[in-house]
C-alpha cells in the first residue's frame, strides 16, 4: 500500500473512532441524566410514603388516646372526660421533638338509624405529619359494653330454656349459644350479641321486616337440626331480619355477687337482717315477725305505697307478695339476698312516668330469682308490666307462664316460660348506683376505614 493511502485510511479510521466515542458519550450522559432524575424521583415517592405512613401512625395514636381516655373514665380514674368534645394533641419523637398532631373527634353512630346502634360510637382521627405536611383520617365504629345496658345470660339454649310465644325486646348478649327453638318466640328491636352460635327453628323469628336488626355473632347461624344459615340471606323458611351482620365478638363475664361484694355493700347506706324478708301487702316481715319499724327508712310503708332507700342485705330469702295484689314502690333501693327471691305479686313504680331515673327497683341474688306471677295483676305488655326492676343474680332467672318484665335481667341462665316477655327499659343502667355488683365497660371495635379527602 501506498504510504498516501496508508495515511488516508489512517484518518478515516479515526474520524470513525471520534464519531463512535462521541455517540457512546452522548447516550451515556443521557443515562446518567435520567438515572439520576428518577432517583430524585425516587426520592420523593420515599419522602411522600413515609410522610404518609407517619401520617397514618399518628392518626392510628389518636385512636390509641381516645382507648386509653375511655378505659381512665370506665375506671373511674377520669370522671370529667367529655366524650362529646373533640379534642387535639401534639405527637412528639424520642428526643421530644413534634413530628406531628392528632385531632379526635367522637360522635353517636349515626351510620344507620339510631336503633340499630343504641350504644354505639364512630370515632374520626385526623393525624398530620409535620415535615411533609400530609394528613390522613380513619374512622373506627364500635360498641361500649356495659352489662347492665343488655339483658345479659351466660346460657340461653334449648327448648327446656325459652318456651313457646316467648318476646325478648331490646339488646340481649348471651355469652354461649342462643336457641329459639321453639315456635313462635320472638325476638326483636335488639341489637343481638351472640358469642357462640344461634339456632332458630319453627315460626320463631329474630328482627322483624319493619326493624331489622343490628347482630353481633361469634359463632354460625343453623337451622335447628338443620344446615348453616347466612343471617344476610336466611331461606324463605327462617325468619331472620338483619340489618348488619358482624362476625366478631367479645367475651363479657358475669359480676360475681359474693363475700367480697357484700363487704363493700356494708360500706355504704345500708341496713343487714337475718332471716328471710317478707314484703306484703302493707307489711313488712322477717321470718314471720313483723318488721315495719325495723326497717325504717329502708322499706316502709306510706299511705298505701312502698318506699325504698339505699340497700338491705338479707341473710336469707326474699319473697314479695302472695297473693293477686299490687305493690307500688317509690324511691330507689337495692335489696340483696344470700339466698333465693321469689315474686308472687306485681311491683311497680308509683308514678311510671318516673321509671327508672325517680324509681327503681333492683333485687340482687346469691342464688337465685323466681318471677312466679302467672296469675299476678298487670302483664298484658310492656306499659303494663307483672314486675318493673333491675333484677342480678348469680344463678337462673326464671319467668313463669305469662309473666310480664319491664326493666333488665342479668344472670348465669335466663329461664323462660311459655307466654312470657322481657321488655328492655332503656337507660336503666345509668340509675342503678353504685352498690350493684361492679362492671367496667369494655369496648368492641368492628369496623376501621380510612377517610379519603
Amino acid at each position: 500500500m501506498k504510504i498516501k493511502s496508508i495515511f488516508k485510511y489512517l484518518k478515516n479510521k479515526q474520524g470513525n473512532v471520534f464519531l463512535l466515542v462521541l455517540m457512546i458519550s452522548f447516550v451515556a450522559i443521557f443515562l446518567i441524566t435520567a438515572m439520576v432524575q428518577f432517583l430524585y424521583r425516587d426520592i420523593g415517592f420515599v419522602e411522600l410514603d413515609e410522610g404518609e405512613l407517619k401520617a397514618l401512625n399518628i392518626a392510628e395514636a389518636g385512636l390509641s388516646n381516645w382507648y386509653l381516655k375511655f378505659d381512665k373514665f370506665s375506671a373511674g380514674l377520669d370522671p370529667y372526660f367529655n366524650f362529646y368534645d373533640s379534642y387535639a394533641e401534639d405527637v412528639y419523637d424520642e428526643d421530644s421533638n413534634i413530628i406531628g398532631t392528632f385531632t379526635v373527634d367522637y360522635s353517636p353512630d349515626i351510620n344507620n338509624e339510631w336503633q340499630y346502634t343504641p350504644f354505639g360510637y364512630s370515632i374520626e382521627s385526623v393525624g398530620t405529619d409535620i415535615e411533609s405536611g400530609i394528613e390522613r383520617t380513619v374512622r373506627v365504629r364500635l360498641i361500649s359494653f356495659n352489662i347492665y345496658d343488655f339483658i345479659f345470660s351466660e346460657e340461653a339454649m334449648g327448648a327446656g330454656q325459652i318456651a313457646g310465644n316467648t318476646n325478648i325486646t331490646g339488646p340481649l348478649f348471651v355469652a354461649g349459644d342462643f336457641g329459639m327453638v321453639v315456635g313462635d318466640s320472638l325476638f326483636q328491636e335488639g341489637p343481638l350479641f351472640v358469642l357462640g352460635d344461634i339456632f332458630v327453628a319453627g315460626s320463631s323469628q329474630i328482627g322483624a321486616p319493619d326493624w331489622p336488626i343490628l347482630l353481633f355473632m361469634g359463632g354460625t347461624m343453623y337451622e335447628h337440626n338443620g344446615p348453616e344459615v347466612d343471617p344476610m340471606n336466611p331461606p324463605g323458611n327462617v325468619y331472620v331480619y338483619i340489618a348488619e351482620f358482624h362476625n366478631v365478638m367479645v367475651d363479657i363475664s358475669l359480676p360475681e355477687i359474693d363475700d367480697p361484694y357484700l363487704d363493700m355493700i356494708r360500706g355504704l347506706n345500708t341496713i343487714e337482717i337475718e332471716g328471710d324478708l317478707l314484703i306484703g301487702d302493707e307489711k313488712l316481715e322477717i321470718t314471720g315477725i313483723d318488721a315495719g319499724k325495723d326497717l325504717t327508712g329502708y322499706l316502709e310503708f306510706i299511705d298505701s305505697v312502698l318506699n325504698i332507700d339505699g340497700n338491705v342485705i338479707v341473710n336469707g330469702d326474699i319473697n314479695i307478695g302472695k297473693k293477686k295484689y299490687t305493690i307500688l314502690y317509690n324511691g330507689h333501693a337495692n335489696l340483696i339476698a344470700t339466698g333465693n327471691i321469689n315474686v308472687y305479686s306485681r311491683i311497680i313504680p308509683n308514678q311510671w312516668y318516673n321509671y327508672p331515673e325517680g324509681a327503681l327497683l333492683t333485687l340482687i341474688s346469691q342464688q337465685n330469682v323466681s318471677l312466679e306471677l302467672t296469675n299476678a295483676q298487670g302483664g298484658s305488655g310492656e306499659n303494663d308490666p307483672n314486675i318493673a326492676a333491675m333484677i342480678i343474680c348469680n344463678n337462673q332467672i326464671e319467668l313463669l307462664t305469662g309473666t310480664v318484665v319491664n326493666g333488665s335481667c342479668v344472670s348465669g341462665t335466663l329461664k323462660l316460660g311459655l307466654n312470657s316477655k322481657i321488655f328492655y327499659r332503656y337507660g336503666i343502667g345509668e340509675f342503678l348506683g353504685p352498690a350493684v355488683p361492679q362492671f367496667n365497660d369494655i369496648l368492641l371495635v368492628y369496623s376501621w376505614q380510612e377517610l379519603v379527602q
